[in-house]
């Protein structure tokens, strides 16, 4: 068996020359918040299709469950998202009664560093673990049901800006603990990093300082990645980032594959798009899997994934042939 750690080590240190990573990862609603069912569910999805590393598979609320809200997740089996239903937060006062946790008082913390834990034992050290972080921003958004820009603006009394301090200490606690357990990294997705969703200068004062604050306390991991979620997104702000991988939704947002090897000299994380997954779109497919391995061959730059969460319903059918092709 290939130990997957020492090949994609070889491949960030410019050796495996012509090896394309590949990994994918989608929601499992049913047992998502189950750690020992997550852990074995994600671990067998990468040794069933040969996947290079394995992103957790949290559940997309893991952040918010601890600070009083009512989830439905219902509508992900439909290719639908999680919906916070009711939240504590109603008003711009509200901010200031978000709570200070930390970890040893966060329940749903504490259960995603042990499906963590029990996917690295699974794992044995052969295939690298990135553990899902959202940042502070995101978690914010999802807090008050996606009304942060209103905040934003109403935040006269700094409110919120105290509120992000609060969400960000158990994060960064969080990451700490989970590379204490074995995660290679951090994947740190930001949800807000939009031009459909904020200003440039409002996400550089409320995302930029927070996302920093992460991505610091995981400086010491090899595998940390940057995701910036959405359509229309803030290339610019977030590319400079001090992490190594940068992901985005490739071919639902600017920029195309080739334009970001021109904007960033970090290694890129995409390449699929994750309709086509869904859709069994395979004249997409052949063409995005022929050109990230033709970029591999000049110089390492691609770690062949799908830009986010692979929406349910897929075939399995699908990513098996994905794999061989990948492979092939």
């Amino acid at each position: 068996m290939t130990n997957k750690k020492k090949l994609l080590k070889a491949f960030m240190a410019k050796q495996a020359k012509g090896y394309t990573p590949f990994s994918a990862w989608t929601h499992y609603p049913e047992i998502d918040r189950n750690p020992q069912a997550i852990s074995r569910v994600s671990y067998d999805f990468a040794r069933q299709y040969d996947l290079d590393f394995i992103k957790t598979m949290s559940n997309g609320m893991y952040t918010v469950e601890d600070y009083g809200v009512d989830l439905d997740f219902s509508d992900i089996a439909k290719g639908g998202v999680a919906q916070v239903k009711t939240t504590p937060i109603h008003s711009y006062q509200d901010w200031r009664e978000v709570p200070d946790l930390g970890v040893d008082q966060a329940p749903a913390f504490q259960r995603e560093l042990e499906h963590l834990e029990r996917l690295v034992e699974l794992t044995k050290g052969d295939i690298p673990v990135v553990v899902t972080v959202h940042s502070p921003l995101t978690t914010a958004n999802k807090l008050c049901q996606g009304q942060v820009d209103q905040y934003i603006e109403a935040d006269g009394e700094g409110y919120l800006l105290q509120a992000l301090e609060r969400l960000t200490r158990p994060t960064i606690e969080f990451v700490q603990l989970a590379l204490s357990k074995g995660a290679d990294g951090v994947y740190l997705a930001s949800q807000m990093a939009s031009h459909d969703k904020l200003s440039p200068q409002a996400y550089q004062k409320y995302g930029v300082p927070f996302d920093l604050k992460i991505i610091e306390a995981a400086d010491a991991a090899w595998l940390n990645t940057m995701h910036i979620h959405g359509t229309n997104i803030m290339f610019d702000l977030i590319k400079d980032y001090p992490l190594p991988i940068i992901n985005w939704h490739i071919g639902e947002s600017k920029p195309e594959l080739r334009e970001g090897i021109q904007e960033t000299a970090k290694f890129i994380m995409g390449g699929l798009r994750r309709e086509a997954i869904t859709q069994a779109d395979w004249s997409t497919l052949e063409d995005q899997v022929a050109q990230a391995k033709a970029i591999n061959q000049a110089d390492n730059r691609i770690l062949l994934t799908p830009g986010c969460v692979i929406r349910q319903p897929f075939s399995k059918e699908t990513l098996a042939r994905l794999r061989d092709l990948i492979r092939s």
